[in-house]
């Protein structure tokens, strides 16, 4: 019930600034892309996402999500500098 009443609330001001023009064409439920998008690329473990946004499967968050190539390179150059700083044996440890 909480949920509906909230959302219910937030609809109501997504249509009321839509309406004066102050907000883009956008859906409400665009942002909910955006939401995910965001918690993904700044470290958010899928669990957490999951119980935030009250989604039970995992394939709900990948078609939620949305990483640009540059959060992609980010996120290779992230496993890179972790392999030259932390023990080198690392890999031949998961072979």
């Amino acid at each position: 019930m909480y949920r509906g009443v909230l959302f219910k609330k937030y609809l109501n001001l997504w249509t009321y600034y839509r309406g004066a023009g102050q907000l883009p064409k956008y859906r409400l439920h665009d942002l909910r892309h955006t939401f995910i998008t965001d918690l993904i690329t700044s470290g958010v473990d899928i669990i957490t996402i999951m119980e935030i946004t009250g989604h039970k499967d995992i394939r709900m968050i990948k078609q939620y999500s949305h990483p640009t190539d540059i959060h992609k390179k980010q996120a290779v150059e992230k496993l890179i500098s972790y392999s030259i700083n932390s023990d080198s044996n690392h890999i031949a440890r998961i072979f």
